[in-house]
């Protein structure tokens, strides 16, 4: 019967065994001693010369493999990520880069678990914040954002991904107070012009979020201004005459009240037998209507704000509220009620958009 082989050291073992007990022992020191050397090096307590001097003689005398320095670094890396702070970014931004660069690992595998694209995306994000932050040159942030996204492998996606999250997290900050200044309009139309995001046609996540806020204000102050914005959007319906189009909010759905009238009957006098299982009732039979109302489901499509008009567009249904026939708004969490001027008018509800903007436009537009 053939012997085992101890997967550390390569020699004999005894019979149903693939190791010395005192091979195994070695590599767990030699684990702990590579764990506390990887850490020491991020936090700039050895240099990498060391750090790498070590990672040798642990491979020899302690059965470290290339899956070992991969693994722990990995597990290092994850605990500093939650723990980083833009202060001591740049210093560990260097370390990180050196030791991708020269530990002689593949980036790939030292990305497996995406821990470096996730401090690639911190990174970027960090050099963003400072336009913002500090009124760092956008020329100036956008290269070293570029840079670090190439040394970080990073793709198109994730970077554009950082560059909306930025600006939504400064749309938060303007937007504490209600308003936004000029100088922070400057800066948000500065930004979104040097990195080419799309403020009109966001991802589906950035709905609602408060970069659409951001945008609406600006449409706000111009309205308040006396002006209509200088660049309407373009849309599926014809306007009227001195008609913009001011915001389109995609994916809405719309419903309408609607009323079913059921008719209730009441009988008088009083009934008799006339044969088994047949009676005969007396007297008049009154009946009154009863209507029972509810929200029927329209469609599914575009609410259009205008100067003028809330317009909901779709291939099925389409619908035009002139604001001066509105009555009635109430908000929702995720949607609004508005209530037409008229007799026969059902309540109408668009669900799918935060009424925010609606809502404070009309406080201030001229009707």
């Amino acid at each position: 019967m053939p012997m085992g082989t101890c997967k550390y050291c390569g020699k004999s073992t005894g019979l149903f065994s693939n190791k010395h007990a005192e091979c195994e022992d070695k590599h767990n020191e030699g684990l702990s001693s590579l764990s506390r050397c990887i850490n020491d090096y991020f936090d700039s307590k050895i240099a990498f010369a060391v750090l790498k001097s070590e990672i040798e003689t642990l491979r020899i005398q302690n059965y470290v493999t290339d899956e070992d320095v991969v693994s722990t670094a990995q597990t290092c890396l994850q605990a500093l990520s939650s723990t980083l702070k833009r202060q001591n970014a740049a210093n560990l931004y260097q370390h990180i880069k050196e030791f991708v660069t020269n530990i002689g690992l593949r980036y790939d595998a030292l990305n497996s678990t995406h821990i470096l694209d996730t401090f690639g995306e911190k990174f970027v994000r960090y050099h963003l914040v400072s336009f913002f932050a500090a009124g760092a040159p956008i020329q100036k942030v956008k290269q070293l954002a570029e840079r670090i996204a190439h040394e970080f492998h990073l793709t198109s996606q994730q970077v554009e991904q950082t560059h909306i999250d930025v600006l939504d997290k400064a749309a938060e900050n303007f937007l504490k107070d209600g308003i936004i200044t000029d100088n922070e309009q400057r800066q948000v139309d500065e930004y979104v012009q040097y990195f080419g995001i799309p403020i009109n046609q966001l991802p589906a996540q950035y709905q609602n979020s408060q970069i659409e806020k951001l945008a609406q204000a600006a449409v706000l102050k111009d309205i308040q201004r006396g002006s209509v914005p200088a660049n309407p959007l373009p849309v599926p319906v014809i306007l009227g005459r001195n008609e913009s189009a001011l915001w389109i909010y995609g994916n809405v759905t719309y419903y309408q009240e609607k009323v079913e009238k059921e008719f209730v009957g009441r009988h008088g006098g009083f009934s008799f037998k006339v044969m088994k299982g047949v009676y005969y009732r007396t007297g008049q039979s009154r009946g009154k209507p009863i209507e029972h109302s509810y929200m029927d489901k329209v469609g599914i499509g575009q609410l259009i704000i205008t100067n003028q008009n809330i317009i909901f567009y779709s291939q099925a249904k389409s619908v035009k509220i002139p604001f001066k026939k509105i009555v009635g708004l109430v908000p929702y969490s995720d949607g609004i009620e508005v209530q037409k001027d008229g007799a026969t008018s059902k309540r109408m509800v668009f669900q799918g958009l935060d009424c925010w903007f609606i809502m404070n436009l009309l406080s201030q537009i001229s009707i």
